[in-house]
């Protein structure tokens, strides 16, 4: 009797092991999918980083969707410092990687110089496909007005798939550096023997 119960009993460490070992496969499982869902929205950021212009230049940037998947909008908003740049235009330029150039349906494409807000927000319409990878979604020119850094603060940013589903990228500022840029190099002093 002694040597059944040891069998059995094994046998139940050996089950209980096995739906312990599952449980965890399952929870990890769980949590990559859940990491996989966050990557697929990627980032949005906002280069080159720094931009320079001079005071009365005019500067282009570009707005990037980096390593993103199943894109099929995007509606993002920026804030500017209107005492060091202004917009050269009431537009921002739609550029035509990551959102179809026939098949769309621009939602929003508004730049405030009073305000310093930007909204761009477009959509892709059918038959196009989902966007996945990394491509430039639109470009701003500004004027430099001040000397000064100036942040461009990406404050929302909110892409969805063809069904619907949210997508929220990392938001990644920009800034422009308005004015010269100085370098002050020391002279190097050398110990002499």
């Amino acid at each position: 009797m002694s040597g059944r119960l040891v069998a059995v009993r094994r046998g139940f460490v050996a089950l209980a092991t096995a739906l312990a070992l599952c449980a965890i496969v399952l929870t990890l499982g769980a949590q990559d999918a859940t990491v996989q869902g966050q990557s697929q929205a990627g980032a949005v950021r906002i280069l080159p980083l720094p931009a320079h212009v001079d005071t009365g230049g005019v500067v282009t940037v570009e707005v990037w969707l980096e390593n993103g998947a199943n894109y099929y909008g995007l509606d993002l908003r920026l804030f500017f410092d209107t005492s060091r740049l202004q917009a050269v235009s009431g537009r921002v330029t739609p550029l035509w990687e990551v959102f179809d150039a026939d098949d769309h349906f621009v939602i929003k494409n508004q730049v405030n110089n009073a305000t310093g807000e930007i909204w761009y927000a477009v959509t892709n319409t059918n038959p196009a496909e989902p966007f996945t990878g990394t491509g430039r979604i639109c470009s701003i020119t500004f004027t430099g007005v001040e000397p000064g850094a100036a942040v461009l603060d990406l404050y929302y940013v909110k892409g969805s798939t063809r069904d619907g589903d949210a997508l929220f990228p990392i938001q990644m500022d920009g800034a422009i550096i308005v004015g010269s840029v100085h370098r002050v190099y020391m002279p190097a002093v050398m110990a002499g023997p």
